[in-house]
């Protein structure tokens, strides 16, 4: 990717002039250094993402998530009790907490549960979470659930898939899901006013390539490498603007301290001064 960048940033990522040389302002070049740090980032994101998923390699095979994962709804919030019901408070993961590629633990709430809930619903190292929606960004968006928090649930806007067999990568079926799943949710997806939706039926169904077994491992590896990789790019390129201000106000001192025309004034010795245009 660097090398990508690099040999761009030269090329097509940037205006340059084919015959001589054209001079610029200070100001002009810093606007023209700005103006890459978006089309850079917009590379960056091609680069990791690929067009519609049509064709797998002949060793992998097609499934859907039911097929290779038990899939249950949460805990609704406000249920109705019965006064004979005997309630345990157990904190619970709610759609903020679950985000794409991630999971924000910062701010954990409770719910009351029985214990028969808590056992249907407790989270294990492993599963793969799934939110229902709201806004589009957040349809079917999820990452992994590792044992963070003891006997903690989710709530019914997120949905909770378990690998049958513990030989499959959950890490490499949500990094699918959260990239070319996408697309799937966007076109099954229940649409509303700014809002959309999907049901566990449209979760089920999911179409999942899955290649063999040790080629799953490999496949994360070189996915988290390469993730890693993007991020250092993008907070290099997020470094560029504050960079650029230090650069102009360096600039503008220089100019009115006189240094950007010190060779100048020592060219040209009998050069009026400034106190007798005044």
């Amino acid at each position: 990717m660097k090398d990508n960048l690099l040999s761009g940033g030269v090329g097509e990522l940037g205006p340059h002039e084919q015959e001589g040389f054209r001079e610029e302002s200070p100001e002009q070049l810093l606007s023209r250094l700005g103006s890459f740090q978006p089309l850079l980032l917009e590379r960056m994101e091609d680069f990791l993402s690929s067009p519609e998923l049509e064709h797998i390699p002949p060793s992998w095979q097609w499934s859907t998530l039911s097929e290779i994962a038990a899939i249950k709804g949460g805990l609704t919030k406000g249920k109705k009790r019965k006064e004979t019901d005997k309630l345990l408070t157990v904190p619970y993961l709610r759609v903020a907490n679950v985000q794409r590629g991630f999971l924000d633990l910062e701010e954990i709430r409770y719910i009351q549960a029985t214990e028969d809930e808590l056992n249907q619903l407790k989270l294990i190292s492993g599963d793969i979470l799934f939110t229902e929606g709201g806004d589009r960004d957040k349809l079917g968006r999820g990452w992994i659930w590792a044992g963070e928090i003891k006997e903690c649930i989710h709530q019914n806007h997120v949905f909770r898939a378990r690998l049958y067999l513990q030989e499959l990568s959950p890490k490499l079926i949500s990094l699918y899901s959260n990239s070319f799943g996408q697309k799937y949710f966007l076109g099954v997806g229940k649409q509303t006013t700014n809002l959309a939706s999907i049901n566990l039926t449209k979760l089920s169904n999911l179409p999942i390539p899955i290649p063999p077994l040790n080629e799953q491992h490999r496949i994360v590896t070189k996915i988290e490498a390469l993730t890693t990789r993007s991020r250092k790019a993008r907070a290099a390129l997020d470094a560029i603007p504050p960079l650029l201000d230090q650069f102009r106000q360096s600039v503008l001192a220089a100019a009115f301290r006189g240094d950007l025309t010190a060779d100048w004034r020592a060219q040209n010795p009998d050069m009026e001064p400034a106190g007798k245009l005044l």
